[in-house]
């Protein structure tokens, strides 16, 4: 009789902890991950999808610096004053667009003294844009 109800108590508390977990299990699924921007993680994804005329003139280092003023960029935009003279609250839409980001990198990299092609730098912001847009981590093109 003891390990009878010894039995009926294991598999109480097993359903009930099944059922907890399988809820919980369930409301995780229903939200989306959050994109995380990991610099390194990205600068490998941007260095390995750079058309080939491009990692033949820049180095990782380069592309590292690239992918770093132009994240700079965009966290500075974050708080800026929008087109509608609001600061933008968090969470809300930023658009910095690729020729500022493009023009930011090219001056970045003239302030510290080194050449940067204007075409490559180009292609590193719209690789690093593709990346973000993978991980999740900007929306759709803005209209104008």
């Amino acid at each position: 009789m003891v390990i009878a109800a010894a039995l009926l108590t294991t598999l109480i508390v097993f359903a009930i902890a099944a059922g907890a977990v399988g809820r919980e299990a369930h409301l995780l699924d229903a939200v989306p991950a959050r994109p995380v921007f990991d610099p390194d993680e990205a600068t490998t994804w941007i260095a390995e999808n750079l058309p080939p005329q491009t990692t033949a003139s820049l180095s990782y280092v380069e592309v590292q610096s690239i992918v770093d003023w132009t994240v700079q960029l965009l966290r500075e935009n974050a708080g800026v004053v929008t087109t509608s003279g609001e600061v933008p609250d968090a969470g809300e839409a930023v658009v910095v667009d690729e020729a500022s980001a493009v023009a930011n990198a090219v001056s970045r990299a003239a302030a510290e003294g080194r050449m940067l092609v204007i075409d490559d730098a180009r292609d590193v912001v719209a690789a690093l844009f593709a990346y973000l847009e993978t991980i999740g981590a900007v929306g759709p093109v803005a209209d104008d």
